[in-house]
């Protein structure tokens, strides 16, 4: 059998190193499925709607802003007698 030409060769040493490439690296779907910002968004979209609204910087502000006033409204009814 005759030896395998340059060009041959060339091919075989091509396809041999493709392969073991694919071997080596996930799937573009598998990227993107373990992808740290794929992940996070996940996690968002999981979240419920009253856990994103908690989380929202204007509700904390407002909820720690009026988080006294509450307080002296419940040390007021306990005071009245109210235990609800």
């Amino acid at each position: 059998m005759a030896e395998p030409t340059v060009e041959q060769q060339r091919a075989i040493a091509l396809a041999s190193a493709r392969l073991r490439l694919q071997d080596q690296q996930p799937s573009a779907a598998e990227q993107v499925a373990n992808d740290p910002v794929t992940k996070g968004a996940q996690a968002v979209l999981d979240t419920s709607p009253a856990d994103l609204a908690a989380a929202n910087p204007a509700v904390r502000l407002g909820m720690g802003a009026i988080s006294p006033i509450l307080g002296a409204a419940q040390l007021g009814a306990e005071a009245l007698g109210n235990k609800s």
